[in-house]
């Protein structure tokens, strides 16, 4: 007989909310066949959606958008940005915006 094993909670680093947010991209097909892309923003301490933007691609130049239109709602006491799909981390500080000087504007996803 197998024992079973036990889950122990794990104590997170995070103690607010908008402290860290977790991007990621998802992809899928519709019926038709056309592929969609979907970005997705989540608070990691609350794991309250902020932002889902679909499209059939997805331009740096629209995550850049979508990133400081979630700012502008929310405010900036954000210390960072965590890319799940990549499992690392992008930005951290109070400037979100220095993973758009990372990367090129014309990388699609």
């Amino acid at each position: 007989m197998k024992k079973r094993l036990s889950r122990v909670a794990v104590a997170s680093h995070l103690v607010r909310s908008n402290q860290e947010w977790a991007l990621d991209f998802v992809c899928d097909a519709l019926a038709t066949g056309r592929g969609i892309r979907v970005l997705t923003v989540v608070d990691a301490f609350t794991r309250e959606n902020l932002s889902l933007e679909v499209d059939g691609s997805l331009s740096s130049l629209r995550v850049t958008r979508a990133l400081e239109a979630v700012i502008e709602r929310r405010g900036n006491d954000l210390t960072g940005l965590f890319c799940t799909s990549r499992n690392e981390r992008l930005s951290t500080g109070k400037d979100p915006g220095k993973c758009r000087r990372r990367r090129s504007r014309r990388s699609r996803l």
